[in-house]
């Protein structure tokens, strides 16, 4: 299968094929919840794709470039669990080399997801701390 050009293995095109349509989705949603489940669904079948991180980490530069919407969170999602050193190297190169507040902003955000205290984890069920029952 081609894409862009690049001859990729079923698993990648479909891991595409799931940004794509994530980011198609998002505008139709209401919070993050709603997504949840599609960036769920990604980064799994990314866990189980390692064969995709050169794809990907060319598609999540993509994203960077024109923070479509859904395409910071789709970042975030995934890169605090990755934590891939050349998307994180990348983000704080476009952080540097713009002053438009609101992209600074988005890549800000998309930075801070490479933490361990990462403040916008607490927004998703899959990375919430469990609450201590009473």
């Amino acid at each position: 299968m081609s894409r862009n050009g690049q001859d990729l293995p079923a698993p990648c095109a479909r891991a595409l094929d799931k940004i794509d349509f994530i980011i198609r989705v998002e505008p139709h949603s209401v919070g993050v919840d709603e997504i949840e489940p599609l960036l769920e669904d990604l980064l799994l079948f990314l866990k189980r794709h390692d064969e995709c991180r050169a794809a990907m980490e060319v598609r999540f530069r993509q994203i960077l470039d024109s923070l479509p919407p859904g395409g910071v969170e789709i970042v975030q999602y995934c890169m605090f669990e990755f934590r891939w050193p050349g998307v994180r190297e990348y983000a704080k190169e476009l952080f540097a080399g713009t002053r438009d507040v609101l992209r600074r902003q988005s890549y800000r955000r998309i930075i801070e997801a490479f933490s361990d205290d990462w403040p916008e984890r607490v927004i998703y069920s899959r990375y919430t701390p469990e609450l201590d029952e009473y």
